[in-house]
């Protein structure tokens, strides 16, 4: 029918179904179309005689990246001659978008180390010949697209690389890696002008659709892992910092404002444009591999569920619930399942989430929320099932945690007993690797064990005492030599020192205090953060303060703690000014009266535990004092790549014992 149509307008000739189009050779079968550029590669290798190489299993290194350096290249024409058609190669092989862009950028002077990145591209093509691009029928015709950026990633200039890919429906339809015109000055306008590009080029897709009559009704979705950049995109008010990249700025909040576009949050594990700005892992590049063809199925979702799944990722929530989230396409249903971190909690407590695919005036979706037995209905959806299962329509499979804290290395100090044990057995159910420093070593040694599995060591012992500064940095030293990187550091280390009023705390007794909380912080963050600078991590420092320390209820006997303790909050924000250029956030936590094996004796005296149950207004707890979840959970979200815009914060984590009235509340 079009056919014939085109044929009254025009003089034309049918060459029956499309195979070959400017080297692209097309393969329709049922499960779509398949767009290959097989032929057009081995031309490619002839000509840089190297069609006996032996393949390689990625396109870039993830090592090193590429400089101005190096010697001349022996024929220049020939290094030009190549990128060109691996250029043109990269209009069916997304997957080597990132390393041509790379040697792209010494087309004008390549040097010894570009040609050999190119032979790396040409030898990962020769173990990858057959890849191309698949497009299939879709029933959703939905725009959804993922924008990331390597903030300040080229050596040379610093300036940032931004990726995005574009999905039609099911089809990944548009992708680009490219290097930011201008430098950033952080990651959040790095990120921010990946997605003026991206959606740039989704108002060009979207017109272009309206020109073929196929008008999109619904918003294109723009998934970023920065929340700064999410802001940003969303809040009509103009800050001074955001002055200079205005024009992108109110380029989305525009497209943001008519319906266009809606800029929402992913975690980082779900980024799929992270294979456009930067070179990857071998087992995290072929997952982005992949799943730039079979991703999850965020698309078939109305604006609802779209921002539901948001917020459920949303930091905030994180904070306040020891979570893991765990998500479920379907054809018809798409289930979320919220569960404790606790396996040990029985009956288990689960919250299901369940989206109707379907029909898109059903916006919001069902929640059902109870405690089930797994021998229930739900069964086959257990968390604990380490394989798929059907129900229906719907396959239940990769089941994962709502962090993206695997891999993490953390220190904590003070890590042999109280809230700082607690930390290391949290963060290594995390996935985390523990550095854990203390003065005991024995236990120290004790707890690792209780961590480690017989084949997997994830902590490490460390012996440390911060009121010795000239040791500090040795320890610090070994700390860090033991996984080659810290990403977060906890100071946890202090002492309480004898209670005694201020006319009889002696000068050794303040100098030991202060020298534990005070100076032993700042000592031990010096050296972490120096390390961490050096090596171009963006790290996480959480202090460890007290509610004693913010002023509202202040306990008699404490002078030389809660002076040290206060200190630490100024510390806390001073170094979080002076940090944040290097991406180092600094942030302190003021737990209440705890549970530890400290407090447990104090617990236990009468006028102790009236005086907690008449000034903690919270009553939750039986035993007054802040539960170990309330501190592990706020732990892990500073740890968390989402938490990268808290910086220089207070949070007081004591059922409100602080607030301002408890005097009054506490003699009614």
């Amino acid at each position: 029918m079009v056919i014939s149509k085109l044929s009254s307008e025009f003089p034309m000739s049918d060459l029956g179904p499309l195979s070959f189009f400017l080297g692209i050779v097309t393969s329709r079968s049922k499960s779509g179309l398949f767009l290959s550029q097989y032929a057009f590669a081995q031309e490619i290798l002839a000509r840089a005689d190297m069609v006996s190489c032996n393949p390689y299993s990625k396109p870039a290194d993830t090592r090193t990246k590429l400089t101005v350096d190096g010697e001349p290249v022996p024929d220049p024409t020939l290094y030009r001659s190549l990128v060109g058609a691996l250029q043109y190669l990269t209009f069916t092989r997304p997957d080597i978008a990132y390393a041509v862009q790379q040697v792209c950028l010494f087309m004008h002077d390549p040097r010894l180390p570009h040609l050999n990145a190119l032979k790396r591209i040409l030898r990962y093509l020769k173990g990858t010949l057959s890849h191309g691009l698949h497009i299939k029928a879709s029933v959703v015709d939905r725009l959804v697209a993922y924008s990331d950026a390597d903030w300040a990633g080229c050596p040379n200039t610093r300036r940032s690389t931004s990726g995005f890919c574009v999905y039609l429906g099911d089809n990944l339809v548009s992708w680009s890696s490219k290097r930011q015109h201008v430098v950033s000055r952080s990651s959040a306008e790095a990120e921010y002008r990946g997605i003026a590009n991206v959606v740039a080029e989704t108002a060009w897709l979207r017109n272009l659709l309206l020109e073929l009559c196929c008008p999109l009704s619904r918003a294109t979705v723009v998934f970023c892992d920065n929340v700064s950049a999410m802001y940003l995109a969303s809040n009509p008010v103009q800050h001074q910092r955001t002055k200079h990249v205005e024009i992108d700025l109110h380029f989305v909040r525009e497209r943001v404002a008519i319906g266009h576009v809606r800029v929402l949050h992913v975690p980082s594990a779900y980024q799929y444009a992270d294979i456009f700005t930067k070179g990857l892992p071998t087992s995290l590049f072929f997952n982005e591999e992949h799943i730039l063809f079979k991703r999850l199925d965020l698309s078939s979702m109305d604006d609802g569920c779209a921002s539901w799944l948001s917020w459920i990722s949303f930091p905030a929530i994180r904070a306040n619930l020891n979570m893991y989230i765990e998500y479920h396409p379907g054809r018809y249903l798409t289930i979320l399942i919220v569960r404790s971190c606790d396996d040990e909690i029985s009956p288990k407590q689960y919250l299901y989430i369940v989206i109707n695919t379907c029909n898109p005036n059903h916006g919001f979706p069902h929640i059902l929320t109870g405690t089930i037995s797994i021998h229930k209905t739900y069964a086959a959806i257990s968390p604990d099932s380490s394989k798929s299962q059907s129900i229906g329509d719907l396959t239940v499979s990769n089941l994962v945690p709502w962090n993206e804290l695997s891999g993490k290395v953390v220190m904590v100090t003070g890590a042999s007993s109280g809230i700082g044990r607690e930390f290391c057995l949290d963060l290594a159910k995390a996935d985390c690797k523990i550095v854990a420093a203390a003065r005991r070593v024995d236990r120290l040694v004790s707890l690792c064990d209780e961590i480690n599995g017989a084949n997997n060591v994830v902590a490490t012992a460390v012996e440390l005492d911060v009121a010795k500064g000239p040791a500090i940095e040795t320890s610090m030293k070994k700390a860090w030599d033991a996984f080659g990187r810290i990403d977060c550091l906890i100071n946890n280390a202090g002492v309480r020192g004898n209670v005694m009023n201020p006319l009889e705390l002696s000068e050794k007794e303040w100098d030991n205090t202060m020298g534990t909380n005070l100076t032993g912080t700042w000592l031990v963050s010096k050296y972490v953060c120096k390390r961490m600078h050096d090596a171009n991590i963006r790290g996480s420092v959480i202090n460890i303060s007290s509610s004693v320390a913010v002023g509202r209820v202040y306990q008699p006997g404490v002078l030389a703690y809660a002076s040290s303790k206060s200190g630490v909050i100024t510390l806390t924000k001073v170094m979080a000014m002076e940090l944040g250029m290097y991406n180092i956030r600094v942030n302190s936590i003021n737990p209440g009266l705890f549970k530890s094996e400290i407090t447990e004796g104090l617990l236990k005296n009468p006028g102790l535990y009236t005086y907690g149950r008449k000034t903690i207004p919270l009553k939750i707890p039986d035993t007054p004092g802040t539960t170990d979840p309330a501190l592990t959970s706020l732990v892990r979200y500073l740890i968390d790549d989402s938490s990268e815009y808290i910086n220089g914060n207070t949070f007081i984590v004591d059922a409100g014992h602080t607030l301002p009235g408890v005097p009054i509340f506490s003699s009614i």
